[in-house]
């Protein structure tokens, strides 16, 4: 009976963790790795947080990422497929991405189908904000070059929502546990006159 209890829960995941995507754990609390579902052998990726070697306040960030891209369901926006803790590590298994930094510096396009290509990627992130910030009343706070992932569809999803906090939340401060990212806060957060007069961003404008 203990034994059942006892068992590591890793043994009954469903997705084969890979190589890791080097240059994208500086960026975030999360690293990355290539990955495929058990079975199928479909490719994914497969964000792992170290709980060992972390501290509260990042477990805090990681857990709210996976609990947030759960329910985001939009074109735009990362595809959620799984997730698993364990006593060592949490895992967050997505469709198949990479970085978008990565993706640009390996883009064989030349001008101007490249910046056909960046204007349309970026067509794509601004649904996805709109999205957020029209439909579910929240603000990102994190975009950046390494919150944005490019499928194998060439497609641009936004993810990196760790930092995702409600539109309501006029006063609140988003304390990044990555000090990189501190580059990339929304101007807003520290002019509160900007956060009185923030306002949604009109649908028609990404039609």
């Amino acid at each position: 009976m203990w034994s059942f209890f006892s068992r590591d829960p890793c043994k009954d995941f469903n997705y084969e963790i890979g190589d890791l995507v080097p240059g994208f754990e500086s960026h975030s609390v999360w690293t990355l790795h290539k990955g495929k579902k058990k079975g199928s052998g479909e490719e994914v990726s497969v964000f792992v947080y170290d709980l060992k070697s972390g501290s509260d306040a990042q477990l805090e960030v990681a857990k709210g990422a996976v609990k947030r891209l759960k329910t985001l369901r939009h074109p735009s926006v990362l595809t959620f497929l799984d997730s698993l803790e364990s006593e060592k590590l949490l895992y967050l298994v997505t469709e198949r991405v990479e970085p978008l930094c990565t993706h640009l510096e390996k883009l064989p396009l030349e001008e101007p189908q490249k910046d056909l290509y960046v204007a349309w990627g970026i067509f794509q992130i601004t649904r996805g904000l709109s999205f957020l910030n029209n439909d579910g009343s929240l603000r990102h706070n994190n975009v950046n070059i390494w919150s944005v992932f490019v499928n194998n569809s060439g497609e641009w999803k936004l993810g990196g929502v760790e930092y995702v906090s409600s539109a309501q939340e006029t006063t609140s401060v988003i304390h990044k546990v990555t000090t990189s990212l501190e580059v990339y806060d929304p101007p807003e957060q520290s002019d509160n006159n900007k956060q009185r007069s923030a306002t949604k961003c009109s649908a028609d404008m990404w039609a």
